[in-house]
């Protein structure tokens, strides 16, 4: 064991230069690699911060099933659901055959009045309106947090 020593020791004294070059270049990738191994793995949150202070806007239950009731009081809304995703809420709305795209909007409109004003400052909304039937409109709209109206976009 100790001629294996001295044999290393004394490749290492011949080889200076080389040696120190091996040695940088191990520092390096052992670096690299926890700099990679961090930057691409990170933390376990596939949200990052973006959901920091959702604990004191949460959506209970209890809020979904108030929309929905409201939403289901019209006349011409055959149908509602509201799903939370990270910071998202999607409202689908379906309507009965006879019902105008103009009365549905204003329907969804009307349908950010009864959700809580910190929580349209806090939470992005995701509309989705469809008619029953074959024949009709599907429309998307969002509202963002910091804006006041939805955004109409045709589909």
């Amino acid at each position: 064991m100790k001629k294996i020593f001295s044999n290393i020791w004394s490749l290492i004294k011949r080889h200076k230069l080389l040696t120190i070059i091996c040695t940088f270049a191990i520092i390096l990738l052992i670096v690299m690699s926890v700099f990679l191994f961090s930057f691409f793995v990170g933390g376990n949150d596939k949200y990052g911060n973006r959901l920091e202070g959702i604990e004191e806007v949460k959506v209970t239950k209890k809020d979904k099933k108030e929309l929905v009731e409201y939403l289901e009081e019209y006349g011409e809304v055959a149908s509602a659901t509201v799903r939370i995703q990270g910071k998202i809420i999607y409202i689908n709305i379906k309507f009965k055959e006879e019902t105008k795209l103009d009365i549905a909007k204003k329907i969804a409109n009307n349908s950010l009045k009864e959700i809580d004003e910190d929580k349209l400052k806090f939470y992005d909304l995701g509309y989705f309106l469809t008619l029953e039937g074959d024949e009709g409109f599907n429309v998307t709209g969002t509202k963002k947090a910091k804006l006041e109206e939805i955004s109409w976009n045709k589909s």
